[in-house]
């Protein structure tokens, strides 16, 4: 791959990806702390696969057609001799259980052996415009149109509405990679004849085993490992104000809080204490720190919304002891960045980190 794009062919160096990696848009850009660390004799910076791989298709993906070419590399790629193209239909019928990255990509492997693939998930899936798809509202094969700019399926990544399609949270907890990407890798998937998705359907309760069976599948294929709630079994875990990490960063992402306009009620307090070192710890400490500060500038914009509205006296009525302490709190942590944030507009400078400008209130 590197010396092919080091010979300027980006095209072909994401052929070589592909014959491994056809889902290299799902495998973001960068790996774990503990992976890029874990050399520890090496006497240079740790090769970081994923992000070359990324890169390489980006580099595709932002040409002409990019996405085009992407996804006929995925379905004809000379470079892959065990299988350069599709194998002849076989008339087996499989079902696959998730659409996190293990679905997504199995069924991708098993469309190119020639089998049918019917995916179902737990969550709703949106579905996209039926030209860039290619099905409609109710599940028809319609035609599509090719993509010639990626970026006139991308959507900003603070406005973005869940989709449903990629996992039980929309493939990671964190906003470590371009989730624009998920809307690519459906495209790759969806677009194709052999190809049918379901949402909204719990495995085990809408859909049984048995019934499967019945309506004529010849597999069921169980990708849905991802889903089921992280408990730690310790003294006090539940208690409030104590959170398992993988839950508060899936909330974060499946109620969209972070969202200026969102209502989701999740509540953080600073300082927070985050046990643990690895990969989940470091977005859990990450997330916190960006998700705080949106959430105490909410609560100040309604409340002086409120107030404006009702009165204070009416806002506050009933509040406990308790809330009005937690609501002093949000307002001049809130008022502080407020400060700052006009204080280096009218310098000319960056404003200070959020976590800075809030100590003084503290």
């Amino acid at each position: 791959m590197n010396a092919v794009k080091g010979n300027g062919n980006p095209i072909g160096a994401l052929a070589i990806v592909t014959v491994d990696n056809p889902m290299a848009a799902a495998t973001g850009h960068r790996i774990c702390n503990d992976c890029m660390k874990s050399c520890i004799f090496q006497k240079q910076e740790p090769v970081d696969i994923p992000q070359v791989e990324t890169r390489t298709l980006k580099d595709v993906l932002e040409l002409p057609w990019g996405f085009e070419i992407y996804s006929l590399l995925t379905r004809w790629n000379p470079l892959n001799f065990g299988r350069p193209f599709m194998r002849a239909a076989t008339g087996n019928k499989v079902l696959v259980v998730g659409l996190g990255p293990a679905g997504f990509t199995l069924a991708h492997h098993l469309m190119n052996d020639g089998h049918t693939v019917a995916a179902v998930d737990g969550l709703k899936i949106e579905p996209l415009p039926p030209d860039i798809s290619g099905v409609d509202a109710y599940g028809n094969r319609v035609p599509f149109r090719p993509i010639h700019d990626i970026t006139e399926i991308y959507e900003r990544l603070d406005e973005r509405v869940m989709a449903g399609f990629g996992g039980v949270a929309e493939y990671g907890i964190t906003v470590r990679w371009n989730k624009n990407f998920l809307k690519v890798i459906r495209l790759l998937i969806e677009r194709r004849r052999e190809f049918s998705m379901y949402g909204g359907v719990r495995f085990g309760g809408t859909l049984t085993i048995d019934s499967a069976f019945e309506l004529g599948f010849d597999h069921i294929a169980l990708c849905a490992g991802a889903g089921r709630p992280t408990v730690i079994p310790m003294k006090n875990g539940l208690v409030r104000g104590v959170r398992q990490a993988s839950d508060f960063l899936m909330a974060l992402q499946l109620t969209g809080a972070a969202k200026p306009d969102s209502l989701a009620n999740l509540q953080i307090r600073m300082p927070i204490v985050v046990i643990g070192g690895g990969l989940t710890a470091i977005d859990t400490a990450t997330e916190s720190l960006a998700y705080y500060v949106v959430q105490v500038e909410k609560f100040l914009r309604r409340y002086d919304t409120l107030v404006a509205e009702l009165g204070e006296a009416a806002v506050r009525a009933n509040w406990t002891p308790e809330e009005a302490g937690i609501a002093e709190e949000f307002i001049a942590h809130a008022k502080a960045i407020r400060a700052e944030r006009a204080a280096a507009r009218k310098a000319g400078r960056q404003p200070e980190s959020s976590t800075s400008s809030m100590n003084g209130a503290a």
